[in-house]
């Protein structure tokens, strides 16, 4: 999506930034009419943040089952919301998402199943604790019955990131500026993966975020 994100209210003459707020009303005077004083930019990222709060509250009063659907639910929604060009500049692909990703897949699977064991449901409330804190379980602490939803939930996070990438290269898209590759974060799970799948690819390019 393009847009001119720099704002000025035909109202009031407030100035603000779309990229910042995610709003297009004037947050002086609550105007919806307002002109764009930059150039359209390519801009995926919106406010959409991993509140995993209330499902952490339901610990005790729900089954696993419950629990677990619960919390699938709750990271599909944000996964479905999520973007990564920010006013024109890609950013990384953090750990929330991939967190958000396994989480999807974990729940999925234990909401499922006929049994749950006392370390899957412990490694699903780590999961919980850690998701929405841009952290999870490291790789030496994932259990083997849970190892294929670490890497399904890895790959699907670095394809959302792909399509959000290709999608925007119609337009200027920055790489990020850290010393670090954009897929830093997902680990030798998005590496193995990406060793064995073609990704998508645009005409002259390599088609993934250059290091």
């Amino acid at each position: 999506m393009e847009l001119r994100g720099e704002r000025e209210c035909q109202s009031c003459g407030t100035k603000w930034s779309y990229y910042e707020t995610g709003e297009i009303t004037c947050p002086a005077c609550g105007s919806i009419r307002s002109v764009g004083l930059d150039e359209p930019t390519a801009h995926t990222a919106g406010a959409a943040e991993l509140d995993l709060t209330d499902i952490r509250n339901e610990v005790g009063d729900v089954s696993i089952e419950t629990l677990a659907d619960d919390a699938a639910e709750a990271a599909r929604t944000y996964l479905r919301s999520v973007g990564f060009v920010d006013a024109g500049e890609l950013q990384p692909l953090s750990d929330t998402v991939l967190a958000a990703s396994e989480l999807r897949r974990v729940g999925a699977t234990l909401g499922r199943v006929m049994r749950v064991d006392e370390d899957e449901e412990l490694y699903l409330l780590e999961l919980l604790r850690l998701a929405d804190q841009n952290d999870r379980p490291a790789p030496d602490e994932v259990l083997e019955t849970l190892a294929p939803e670490r890497g399904l939930g890895v790959a699907a996070a670095v394809d959302i990131y792909l399509r959000d990438l290709v999608g925007s290269t119609r337009t200027a898209t920055r790489m990020p500026t850290e010393c670090c590759p954009p897929f830093a974060h997902a680990g030798n799970e998005s590496r193995r993966w990406m060793a064995t799948s073609t990704p998508p690819k645009q005409k002259g390019s390599s088609g993934l975020p250059e290091t």
